[in-house]
C-alpha cells in the first residue's frame, strides 16, 4: 500500500501496477488503516488539521478501488483496531478523550465512550488502542512515562491501570518502563508494547515488551533487544500466526 495524505492507491502484486485509480478521501491527515482478514475492506481514520473538529473512519472495498462509506467519530483519532471476532472496529479519539466502537455488518457507529487521561503530559499527545477479550479495551494516556489502562467498554469503566516497572538495560541502568504502541493477541491473553519514556526527550533506549494479562495487572514477561530510540507514534504489528512481531526502531 503506497500513501499519501490526500489518497490511497492500492497496487497488485507481482505487477506493480496500479490497480485502480487513486480512491480519493473526505480530508484531513491520513492517520492509520487496519485490514479486514473477514472482508475485502480496509478502514482508515483520518484526523482534521483542527483538533475542534471530529475526526472520520472510511470503509474501502479493495475488490473495486471504491470508498464505500464514511462515519464521523471524535476529534483527533490516533489509533484504530479490529477486535478478535472481527465484528467490530474501535478507534480512540485523543481529542475527544473517546472511545467509538462501530459495527462492521452494518457500518455504522454503536456508541462512544468517554475515558480519563489524568496523567496526560501534552494532550496532543497520541493515545494508543488494543482489544483483549470479551469487552476489554487496552489504551494509553500520553504521558511522560504513557501507562496503560484496562478499560471495560460496555460498562465505560477503567478496571486496573498500569505502570510499568523499571527495564534494567545491559548497563545496569533502571530506566521507567512506559508503553508505546500496543497489539493484542487474538484470545487476549498477551500484549505487546515498546518501552517509551518521555516524548522526544527522557530515555534514548527502546525495547519490546511482552506483558501477559494477568487478575487486574498486567505482568511483564520478557523484553527484546535494544533497539535504539523509541519510535512514538508508529504502530506496533503482529503477524496473522502471532508468531512475529514487526516494530520500527
Amino acid at each position: 500500500f503506497i500513501l499519501s495524505l490526500a489518497s490511497l492507491l492500492v497496487f497488485w502484486h507481482p505487477m506493480a501496477q496500479a490497480q485502480f485509480p487513486p480512491i480519493p478521501l473526505p480530508g484531513g491527515a491520513l492517520v492509520k488503516m487496519v485490514a479486514d482478514s473477514q472482508r475485502p475492506y480496509i478502514y482508515a481514520i483520518e484526523a482534521p488539521a483542527s483538533d475542534a473538529t471530529n475526526g472520520t473512519l472510511s470503509f474501502i472495498n479493495v475488490t473495486n478501488g471504491t470508498l464505500v462509506k464514511t462515519l464521523t467519530v471524535g476529534t483527533n483519532p490516533t489509533d484504530i483496531v479490529l477486535s478478535p471476532v472481527g465484528d467490530t472496529v474501535f478507534v480512540i479519539n485523543a481529542g475527544s478523550r473517546t472511545i467509538s466502537k462501530v459495527d462492521l455488518n452494518s457500518f455504522t457507529l454503536v456508541s462512544e465512550k468517554p475515558i480519563s487521561t489524568p496523567s496526560t503530559y501534552d494532550v496532543s499527545n497520541p493515545l494508543h488502542l488494543a482489544v483483549g477479550g470479551s469487552n476489554l479495551v487496552y489504551f494509553t494516556d500520553g504521558a511522560w512515562a504513557p501507562n496503560i489502562y484496562a478499560f471495560d467498554y460496555d460498562a465505560g469503566t477503567n478496571l486496573f491501570e498500569y505502570s510499568g516497572v523499571a527495564y534494567v538495560d545491559f548497563q545496569n541502568t533502571a530506566t521507567p518502563n512506559g508503553a508505546g504502541g500496543l497489539i493484542a493477541t487474538k484470545n487476549g491473553s498477551t500484549l505487546y508494547t515498546w518501552l517509551q519514556y518521555g516524548w522526544g526527550a527522557g530515555s534514548a533506549e527502546s525495547v519490546i515488551t511482552h506483558l501477559m494479562v494477568g487478575i487486574n495487572t498486567l505482568v511483564p514477561v520478557e523484553y527484546g533487544p535494544l533497539q535504539g530510540r523509541d519510535p512514538l507514534d508508529t504502530p506496533i504489528l503482529l503477524d496473522a500466526s502471532g508468531k512475529y512481531i514487526f516494530n520500527k526502531v
